[in-house]
């Protein structure tokens, strides 16, 4: 084969892959053209940017919310008659809470990229027979939660007019009449719009990392993974 031959044969596989790029046009493309971009990230893998962004965003919301706030209402979940000492055990724990609360923002969204990526690579690769490299499945899942990220940041002027921490867009929300104080009250607010529209993104994400698995295939297992996860969440949690 020829020099010329296999130039032109170079240069068509170079026309097949996408291009990726800049950050900020994929957080752009996140939201409004997702196959385009994890098609891009498949062959271009990049995911610390997408990872910084989500982190940024949760650091945001964190100085948005009012100090005052998370006072309230972490005395708020004490009893009415709790005594002075358990009042101020708890006001002296909320500078350690505070630290928690920061760093958290930090490596939360780490923890929670490789836990999801894994979910995909033992389902896909390890029982599935997938192929999918680690590093594109790491892109597209950071880039995904950037609309979880940004689901937080949406709902703080929610939160601030209500002086409500707990306050979120979730399915609750279609069903007012559960009483609070009912599993299924907690089940439901725990279904949140964002994190639902993230684990579609994350669906479709499968399906380009994967010729042969469909979105909604794919979107299906994601979202149902996460509604068991609540499911599970909902038992446990105070709310």
């Amino acid at each position: 084969m020829s020099q010329d031959e296999l130039r032109s044969i170079n240069d068509g596989n170079r026309d097949e892959a996408p291009e990726l790029p800049s950050l900020p046009i994929r957080i752009v493309q996140v939201f409004t053209a997702p196959t385009t971009l994890f098609d891009a990230l498949k062959t271009t893998p990049r995911w610390i940017g997408a990872a910084l962004v989500v982190i940024g965003l949760g650091l945001v919301v964190q100085a948005l919310i009012p100090a005052e706030l998370i006072r309230e209402m972490a005395l708020a979940s004490l009893p009415n008659d709790a005594p002075p000492e358990q009042v101020a055990a708890v006001e002296q724990f909320m500078g350690v809470s505070n630290v928690i609360r920061w760093a958290g923002t930090v490596v939360f969204p780490i923890l929670m990229i490789l836990f999801v990526s894994g979910f995909i690579l033992l389902v896909w690769n390890a029982i599935l027979g997938g192929e999918a490299q680690f590093s594109a499945v790491m892109a597209c899942t950071a880039h995904s939660y950037i609309v979880w990220a940004a689901g937080g940041l949406i709902t703080m002027p929610l939160v601030l007019a209500r002086q409500d921490l707990r306050t979120t867009f979730s399915l609750h929300l279609l069903t007012p009449w559960l009483d609070s104080g009912t599993y299924a009250y907690r089940f439901m607010a725990g279904l949140n719009v964002f994190g639902i529209w993230t684990m579609i993104l994350l669906g479709v994400a499968v399906s380009r990392l994967y010729p042969k698995v469909s979105a909604v295939s794919a979107s299906t297992v994601m979202v149902g993974a996460y509604v068991v996860f609540k499911a599970i969440s909902a038992i446990f949690s105070p709310m």
